[in-house]
């Protein structure tokens, strides 16, 4: 069986799948399963994917790096974003910029040897 994302590394897929799957631990999640008291973003909102992705305005410097690489004008859809194989890098550079889950960043090397922040 062909794996969905053979060029990633497994956690690269495994938050591409989390993402898409909508279990990939942000409040609103985590509030459905008695983990978190609220649901709330930090900003104020509930904190879904589509929030995460689309509108948090926490976020807004990032996003604005994603929809550059896109090549489009605006945000894709919420849909496009997490089935796009061509926008899954930029999808995981922007989850890295924000920083928001800490404990699938790990630092790695790029093929030059570099080191560099990634998931």
């Amino acid at each position: 069986m062909k794996k969905y994302h053979a060029t990633l590394s497994r956690r690269q897929s495994t938050l591409l799948a989390r993402l898409r799957l909508d279990f990939a631990g942000l409040a609103a999640h985590l509030h459905r399963i008695q983990r978190d008291p609220t649901g709330l973003c930090e900003c104020g909102e509930e904190e879904t994917r589509a929030h995460f992705l689309l509108a948090c305005p926490l976020y807004a410097a990032p996003r604005a790096a994603l929809v550059r690489a896109t090549g489009k004008d605006a945000m894709p859809p919420l849909a496009t974003l997490l089935t796009d194989l061509a926008l899954a890098r930029s999808v995981l550079k922007f989850v890295n910029d924000t920083g928001r889950f800490p404990r699938l960043h790990r630092a790695v090397k790029d093929s030059a040897g570099t080191v560099k922040q990634g998931v």
